[in-house]
Order: structure tokens, then C-alpha cells, then sequence
């Protein structure tokens, strides 16, 4: 920021011989001049807060990672179990409709005897 800018941002009065007052044109330029002042300013400060934000995305990333791998690992161990628990079930199904099925034919042939 150049020296006239700076005393036209700390008291414009001032800056343009005391107690005159800014005319438009005077205001448009010293508008201007911050502006170009801000564009200039901003991109490091952006760059350096998309840098701050990629860093904390990796740092999420890694922090992410074991996790999913520690879940995936209970959801598999759990998975099994409940499909080890289906397959005892349905043979316990089976198992009991055979021997329903075996009770009703000896039931059966003994009708016919």
C-alpha cells in the first residue's frame, strides 16, 4: 500500500488538505486503489487457506482409513457369525421337518396295518 493510500484510508480529510471534502471522483479513486489493493492481497492469503484446508482433507483421509479397515473387519466378523447362525438354523428346520415328515409316514403305515 503506498504512503497516499495509507493516509487516505487512516483520514481522508487529511489526505487531500485538511478539511476539504472528497469529491466523487476523489472517492472512486481511493475505492479503487483498495480494491486493487485487496485483489493483490488476497490470493496468498487464499492460496495459503486452500493450502490449510488440503492439509486437514489429508489429515482426515489418513485418520479415516484404519477406521474403515477396523469397521470393515467387525462387519466381516460379524457377518460370518450371523451366517454360521442361518446355516445352524436352517439344518435345525430341516432337521425337524424330516423327522416331522418320518413321524406322519410310520403314522401312516401303521393306519394301513
Amino acid at each position: 500500500m503506498t504512503e497516499e493510500h495509507k493516509a487516505v484510508a487512516e483520514d481522508p480529510a487529511d489526505a487531500h488538505g485538511g478539511a476539504e471534502r472528497l469529491s466523487r471522483e476523489d472517492m472512486l479513486d481511493q475505492l479503487q486503489a483498495m480494491a486493487r489493493q485487496i485483489a493483490s492481497d488476497a490470493p496468498p492469503a487464499l492460496r495459503e487457506a486452500s493450502a490449510v484446508a488440503a492439509e486437514l482433507a489429508a489429515i482426515a483421509a489418513r485418520g479415516t482409513g484404519p477406521v474403515a479397515h477396523t469397521l470393515a473387519d467387525v462387519t466381516d466378523d460379524a457377518s460370518l457369525r450371523f451366517a454360521e447362525r442361518m446355516e445352524t438354523y436352517a439344518a435345525s428346520v430341516r432337521e425337524a421337518d424330516d423327522k416331522a415328515t418320518e413321524a406322519t409316514d410310520q403314522a401312516e403305515l401303521e393306519d394301513r396295518s
